[in-house]
C-alpha cells in the first residue's frame, strides 16, 4: 500500500487573481472563476503527481473583495484566511509566510509544504523550510515565478500553471491541453444535467420575477449542491457549464452599488429542452394535485 505524504498547501489568492487580470487580460469575474478552477486542479495535481495528501489547505486574501469566492473555496475544503487590505495592497505574503512557519514548527508530521504563488517575497521562508530539511514546492505562472525561487528549490520542486487551460506542467514539458475537443451539444441531457437544469428552473421561478436573473455563485454553492450532492463542487460547475454550452442558459456580468461585479444567469425559455422540462414539471404538478 502506497501511503501518501502529508502536505500543507498555502495559497496567495491575490497572486493568482491579479496576475490573471493584469498580465493575461481576463475580466474580474472570469479571473475569479478561473482562480477557483486552478486551485481545484492544483489540489488534484498534488495528490496524483507529487503523491501527497493536502490535509492543511489555506487561502490568503482580503476576502471583502471576493465575497462570493470564499464560499466556493470553503465548500472545496480550503480554509480562507482574511488579510486586511489597505490602498489596494495587503500583507498576504507576510501572513502566508508566518502560517507556513507555524505549520513547520508545530506539525513535524508534515513532509511537504506547498506555496501557490511565485513572488520573490517568498524566498526567505523557502530558505527556512529547506534549513529544516523539509520539501517545499511552488506553483505559479511561468511569467511570474521568481527565478531566484526556481534556483533555490530546483526544477523538481516548482510547476507552472497554464493560464488558458489551467493545466499544470514542469519546465521543459510540452503543455498538455485539458480542453475537450469542441463538439456540437446533443439534444439530450443526462441524469446529472437534467437534475441541474431542474434546479436552475426552480431558482429562476423563485428569483427571476423579483430580480430579473439569478446570482451564479449562490446558486452553485447552495441550490446545485442540493441537486447533485454526490458530485464535487468543480464537477457541479462543469455540469452547469455544459448547460451553458447547450444554450439553455445565458450568463451576464453585473455590478453592485459598490462597483463589484458578479455573474448572473437567465434561462433561455424558448429553447426546446427548456420547454420540454417545463412541460414535464407542469404535468407532474397537475398529476400530484389530482392524486391528492
Amino acid at each position: 500500500m502506497n501511503v501518501k505524504k502529508l502536505a500543507a498547501v498555502l495559497i496567495d489568492y491575490d497572486n493568482i487573481y491579479v496576475t490573471l487580470v493584469n498580465q493575461y487580460g481576463y475580466s474580474r469575474s472570469k479571473a475569479r472563476a478561473k482562480t477557483v478552477r486552478i486551485i481545484g486542479n492544483l489540489l488534484s495535481h498534488m495528490e496524483e503527481t507529487i503523491g501527497v495528501s493536502p490535509i492543511v489547505r489555506q487561502a490568503f486574501a482580503d476576502w471583502s473583495a471576493y465575497p462570493d469566492t470564499l464560499n466556493e473555496l470553503s465548500i472545496m475544503g480550503v480554509r480562507v484566511m482574511h488579510v486586511k487590505g489597505v490602498a489596494g495592497k495587503n500583507s498576504a505574503d507576510i501572513e502566508l509566510s508566518l502560517s507556513l512557519q507555524e505549520v513547520m514548527l508545530t506539525r513535524p508530521d508534515m513532509d511537504v509544504l506547498v506555496v501557490v504563488a511565485g513572488d520573490r517575497d517568498y524566498l526567505p521562508i523557502a530558505q527556512r523550510v529547506q534549513e529544516r530539511a523539509k520539501r517545499i514546492v511552488f506553483y505559479s505562472f511561468e511569467k511570474s515565478l521568481s527565478g531566484d525561487i526556481k534556483e533555490l528549490v530546483g526544477k523538481e520542486n516548482y510547476f507552472y500553471v497554464d493560464p488558458e487551460t489551467n493545466d499544470v506542467f514542469r519546465k521543459g514539458e510540452k503543455k498538455r491541453s485539458s480542453a475537450k475537443p469542441h463538439a456540437k451539444p446533443s439534444l439530450k441531457l443526462d441524469y446529472a444535467q437534467e437534475s441541474a437544469m431542474r434546479a436552475v428552473l426552480e431558482a429562476e421561478r423563485e428569483y427571476g420575477p423579483k430580480f430579473g436573473s439569478v446570482k451564479l455563485s449562490g446558486f452553485l454553492v447552495d441550490r446545485l449542491a442540493k441537486a447533485l450532492p454526490e458530485k464535487s463542487h468543480l464537477e457541479r460547475k462543469d455540469i452547469f457549464s455544459s448547460l451553458v454550452d447547450h444554450g439553455l442558459i445565458k450568463l451576464k456580468t453585473e455590478s453592485d452599488i459598490h462597483g463589484m461585479d458578479f455573474t448572473v444567469f437567465k434561462v433561455e425559455l424558448t429553447h426546446p429542452l427548456v420547454k420540454k422540462l417545463t412541460s414535464q414539471t407542469k404535468k407532474k404538478s397537475r398529476s400530484g394535485k389530482t392524486r391528492s
